[in-house]
């Protein structure tokens, strides 16, 4: 990457109900309110990050620009943000290049700051895509046995795409739906922390904790800042851009 190019970062969890959106959401509404341009991607068949910010349905979807339309058509202007919808098309979509989405992404690395992608929760041609594009990953991973388990396949995964992008990294794991008084929930953080450590990856210091008002803002189709700038939601991830900032 260079140095007045965008970074680009897919959100990946193999698993569903992780928060993958919400992070993905969150985090680049508060990168924009920090003075970054962001420009979100949806690259999930259920389109929920498309939803949540408002998209329109009658622009060109990212279905249309890995089928060959310009990337700069299917950009559409939201009140949350630059958003490339997603399209249930994307299921029907066979055979396409793993470097397609890198090429036509190519073409507005000077335009960003940063370039936010969510993916589908499942190892295929999208998720294929949208990590041989990506400078970096981030694994939201909630606290529970099963996100443990999956957090070996996931960098597996992860491994597995540098032989397609050698500059491929984590940039770290967000712990979600966190409760801290919780027992269990402690304990199973400091079981993905120490799994973390073996790994060479880092995890964020600032969970994010378990919130009704995100799912109440998603519902409105905004964001935890607009929707309960005071709510903990909003708390923790103006301290997790914070920190991610930190580590730019």
């Amino acid at each position: 990457m260079k140095g007045n190019e965008a970074k680009i970062i897919s959100s990946i969890n193999l698993k569903g109900g992780v928060g993958k959106t919400t992070t993905i959401q969150n985090l680049g509404i508060g990168l924009q309110q920090e003075g970054k341009k962001v420009l979100f991607i949806d690259l999930d068949v259920q389109r929920n990050l498309s939803f949540v910010l408002g998209a329109s349905g009658n622009t060109l979807s990212v279905y249309d620009v890995l089928s060959g339309a310009d990337i700069n058509e299917a950009i559409q202007t939201t009140e949350q943000g630059d958003l490339i919808r997603g399209d249930f098309k994307l299921s029907t979509l066979q055979g396409i290049p793993g470097d397609s989405l890198k090429k036509a992404l190519s073409k507005l690395k000077k335009e960003y700051d940063y370039i936010l992608i969510d993916t589908p929760p499942r190892t295929d041609n999208l998720t294929n895509n949208a990590l041989i594009a990506s400078n970096e990953v981030i694994i939201p991973c909630n606290t529970d046995v099963f996100s443990l388990q999956g957090l070996l396949t996931e960098i597996e995964v992860i491994e597995g795409m540098k032989k397609y992008n050698q500059d491929l990294s984590v940039n770290g794991i967000v712990i979600t739906h966190y409760e801290q008084r919780a027992r269990i929930n402690e304990q199973l953080r400091k079981s993905i922390e120490s799994q973390a450590e073996k790994l060479g990856v880092k995890v964020y210091k600032t969970p994010i904790r378990k919130n009704i008002a995100i799912k109440k803002a998603q519902a409105l189709r905004t964001n935890i800042f607009e929707y309960d700038s005071r709510s903990n939601g909003a708390e923790d991830y103006r301290n997790l851009v914070k920190e991610f900032l930190e580590n730019e």
